[in-house]
């Protein structure tokens, strides 16, 4: 599956209750207790899961309608066996391709730094617009010090999260360290979903990175990708439904 979610531990089960209806449950087999213990990030993984159904079914013409939690919601502090989503599939002549569809199957959460290249500001202005239309706005945040202190709260709370050292070998453990690994477990994420790839990936997987080697030095890791990540960021977008 395309859609992204936490680790790509690929958290969803489906139903097909009707042959135009689908039934989306999280997988409560597919959990990450130590990195995410309130399923947040699960719930969110099920949220895109929905998102690129619609994306791709609007290509071939056929609107997805949802209704969220059609037996009953339940709390945000556990799960219960109940769908999260009830998508009909409706074909409609009226519906819109969305053009983010051909964007699905490169999408990728890149961890390396960003270029210096800074967006024009028409590719600004064209970022904020693509939220009028919805139920959140977009926030440019581009003054050099509220940029630092974005940067620098980051690389703060990724210091206090990389020192729970069970929630580091959780992540560890979904890592693929080598193309083996990837095609064993078919769930997880390696180099090339970091942004690694061509000869830097096949030096990493062969030379410079291993499991055991992960193990000791994970945390400074994450700490050091998330200050130069921040470093090499011109510019940050807050959703203004997190205030």
């Amino acid at each position: 599956m395309l859609s992204a979610n936490p680790h790509n531990i690929q958290p969803w089960k489906v139903a097909f209750p009707a042959e135009n209806q689908i039934l989306l449950y999280v997988d409560s087999e597919r959990l990450l207790p130590q990195t995410d213990p309130i399923h947040c990030q699960i719930l969110i993984g099920q949220g895109t899961f929905i998102e690129v159904l619609v994306v791709a079914a609007s290509h071939f013409g056929i609107r997805v309608d949802v209704n969220y939690f059609p037996q009953g919601e339940y709390d945000n502090q556990s799960l219960e066996a109940k769908p999260v989503a009830s998508l009909t599939l409706v074909p409609d002549e009226t519906i819109k391709a969305d053009p983010l569809f051909q964007y699905l199957a490169i999408r990728q959460s890149t961890k390396t730094p960003y270029s210096s290249e800074i967006l024009s500001t028409q590719q600004l202005v064209e970022v904020q617009k693509a939220s009028e239309q919805a139920d959140f706005s977009i926030q440019l945040v581009n003054k050099q010090d509220d940029h630092d202190t974005i940067a620098n709260f980051l690389t703060e709370a990724m210091v206090v999260e990389e020192q729970k050292s069970a929630r580091s070998l959780e992540t560890i453990g979904m890592f693929r360290f080598n193309d083996q690994e990837m095609r064993k477990y078919r769930y997880g994420f390696g180099f090339p979903q970091n942004g690694v790839t061509g000869p830097k990936r096949w030096l990493a997987e062969t030379l410079l990175v291993s499991r055991q080697k992960a193990e000791n030095d994970w945390p400074r890791r994450g700490e050091n990708n998330t200050q130069s990540g921040g470093e090499h960021s011109s510019f940050w977008f807050v959703d203004q439904r997190f205030e």
